[in-house]
């Protein structure tokens, strides 16, 4: 299996809402699956999501 690269965050209420369409993806064979974040380049978003996303911890 080819490596890939991609940014897969885990499906906690919070991601979930800022990305209600993402797609579910296994990081690996056997895991749970996880979030697939689409908008990588953009750098508002990304901090956006991890602040919610630390908010919920």
């Amino acid at each position: 299996m080819k490596k890939q690269d991609r940014l897969l965050v885990k499906p906690v209420k919070s991601a979930i809402s800022l990305m209600p369409d993402a797609n579910y993806e296994l990081p690996y064979e056997g895991a749970k699956e996880m979030l697939l974040v689409n908008d990588v380049d953009n750098k508002d978003f990304l901090t956006k999501l991890f602040h919610a996303m630390v908010a919920f911890e």
